[in-house]
């Protein structure tokens, strides 16, 4: 059984690490060519500055990708996914800015079920997302 197989994960409760990575226009581009989203909030210069947004801002899809990607340096040395993350947007992150991304361990719901809270901020140190995550250990 897989259960039998994944070591305890409440060594990970209270761990939390921090990446900052910069959300350039080619992360844009890249993600608006890989999905086929067209949304012009995130692709078209214009149309962005013209709306109440005032620029071209980040996809949601990116911020949700950075807080997958940082899973991995939370939970080291088994293999994990992200099972649902709840985010709640509160502002915007406009394009070539850096976000730090802040993923902290809260709990064990079971023996190969973690939750994390996380915050996400940009430039300004302003909070712009934050939620919760929940870890599926897979194995080691």
């Amino acid at each position: 059984m897989l259960a039998d197989r994944v070591p305890s994960t409440s060594v990970y409760v209270g761990r939390t690490i921090q990446i900052v990575r910069r959300i350039t226009d080619a992360d844009a581009a890249l993600l608006a060519l890989i999905t086929d989203n067209q949304n012009p909030a995130h692709i078209d210069d214009t149309i962005a500055e013209n709306s109440i947004l005032g620029q071209r801002i980040v996809p949601v899809s990116l911020l949700t990708g950075l807080i997958e990607a940082a899973i991995p340096q939370l939970i080291t040395e088994q293999l994990c996914s992200a099972q649902a993350i709840v985010c709640e947007i509160i502002t915007q992150i406009g394009l070539e800015h850096d976000v730090t991304v802040f993923l902290n361990c809260v709990g064990q719901i079971s023996n190969s079920l973690l939750q994390a809270e996380f915050t996400v901020t940009s430039d300004s140190e302003t909070i712009a997302a934050k939620g919760t995550v929940e870890i599926k250990i897979i194995g080691s």
